[in-house]
């Protein structure tokens, strides 16, 4: 596939990608840039689309990449084992993939919660609650649901005045709301983070952002979450670590 074949909504969400991240980025290309960020774990992904790769390399192998794609590579994408047999390193330490789906606005369902539960907005008189809930709440599922009471826009669902289940954005740029959700264990299977992300995928229509959901790929519950909304994947993110 090619960039020019993508529907109007998803030459939309690789336009806003593309500018969250580098507005120069090739479509066309293997487009390798650096992110200081991964410098201290010397951590490389790449950003799989439909129509080409983008490598996101620390300082110390983005060079060495950029190089390496240039001599050995013609064409539009290249995976992370094809990565990994022309770099000149033996031992990696690889991540579980990240699954990235966005939605459409045309598609979007509104999802009202159970009866006796309620969805509010949290700000910082809601600290308490917080904390309350993520001593119930697994280290593991805070870790992939990565919310955090002080996220540009959180909505959180109650029963009665328990917190039960928490949804937020980050935002990457000024084009894409990323959401995370976490919800009690105790209270799973009841269609409140179902509601919660459609309550919070209103908000970033009206700030004309797109909703973007990820998750670890072997979080298949995740997964079905997010296409019960409508939501399609458009994106992996393969990542590593280079020892």
């Amino acid at each position: 596939m090619h960039f020019k074949d993508l529907s109007k909504f998803d030459k939309d969400v690789f336009n806003r990608l593309f500018t969250c991240y580098d507005s120069d980025i090739n479509p066309n290309l293997i487009n390798v840039l650096e992110n200081e960020e991964y410098n201290k774990d010397n951590r490389l992904s790449i950003y799989q689309t439909p129509f080409n790769s983008i490598i996101f390399a620390s300082s110390s192998t983005y060079k060495i990449i950029k190089k390496k794609i240039k001599q050995n590579i013609e064409g539009r994408k290249i995976y992370l084992d094809d990565l990994k047999s022309i770099l000149e390193y033996n031992n990696y330490d690889d991540e579980d993939n990240t699954i990235c789906l966005f939605l459409n606005p045309e598609n979007h369902i509104n999802i009202s919660p159970p009866n006796n539960f309620k969805i509010r907005i949290l700000n910082e008189d809601y600290k308490n609650s917080y904390k309350e809930f993520k001593k119930e709440t697994p280290s593991s599922d805070l870790k992939e649901g990565q919310v955090s009471i002080e996220d540009p826009i959180v909505v959180g669902c109650f029963d009665k005045e328990q917190l039960v289940s928490i949804a937020s954005y980050w935002f990457w740029g000024k084009g894409l709301a990323d959401i995370g959700v976490i919800t009690h264990p105790d209270y799973r299977k009841k269609s409140i983070g179902k509601a919660l992300i459609s309550k919070l995928c209103n908000y970033g229509f009206e700030l004309d952002r797109i909703n973007v959901y990820r998750h670890n790929e072997k979080n298949i519950a995740s997964h079905n979450l997010a296409l019960s909304l409508n939501f399609e994947q458009k994106m992996i993110i393969e990542s590593t670590k280079i020892l």
